[in-house]
């Protein structure tokens, strides 16, 4: 009960997995202070011992910025709301947020469209990169296929493997989105 930081990599395809366990691991005294970007195999969180987490609610939103400046007003406009955001730069697609609360039922999101685009965000992102996998898996058979190199062959199968992983998760926030309509 000594440790001041603990390192956890997680993974998760449902948001309101992932707030839930960002919720109970508040309960337990742990306040997340940062998290990696959403990378192929895992994402890291990482919590600061803080007891004083009694009333924190945790929001993912799911978000592409081509400017710093509509991150900028983003970000602006989560805190005006009483929301801090907790990823720091424009380069995150997930955005987790906090807020204390004695109202565990407080949203981020004010109508079912926001929710539907959420997930609609991340089911677009999936899907592309579901698509770029495959193309990279169809070029490494294709220079196999000339070259006979086995290295080929071998990244080309890794790869296809991968991407079953955004196929997935394209799969799970499909059916998500549809539960909202």
């Amino acid at each position: 009960m000594n440790e001041k930081v603990k390192k956890i990599s997680k993974t998760f395809s449902n948001f309101k997995e992932e707030e839930k366990w960002l919720k109970e691991m508040s309960d337990a005294g742990w306040m997340l202070i940062k998290y990696g970007t959403e990378v192929v195999s895992d994402n890291t969180y990482v919590f600061k011992r803080n007891l004083k987490t009694k009333y924190i609610i945790f929001k993912v939103d799911y978000r592409e910025f081509n400017a710093v400046s509509e991150y900028e007003e983003y970000k602006e406009i989560s805190e005006d709301s009483g929301w801090i955001l907790v990823s720091k730069n424009k380069s995150y697609s997930k955005h987790i947020f906090y807020t204390e609360s004695i109202n565990l039922s407080k949203v981020i999101f004010s109508d079912s469209q926001s929710f539907k685009g959420r997930e609609s965000r991340k089911m677009h992102s999936s899907l592309m990169t579901f698509f770029s996998t495959l193309i990279v898996f169809l070029i490494c058979i294709l220079l196999y296929s000339i070259y006979g190199w086995a290295g080929f062959g071998g990244v080309g199968l890794l790869t296809l493997f991968g991407s079953f992983k955004y196929l997935m998760d394209y799969i799970k926030h499909r059916k998500v989105y549809k539960s909202i309509i």
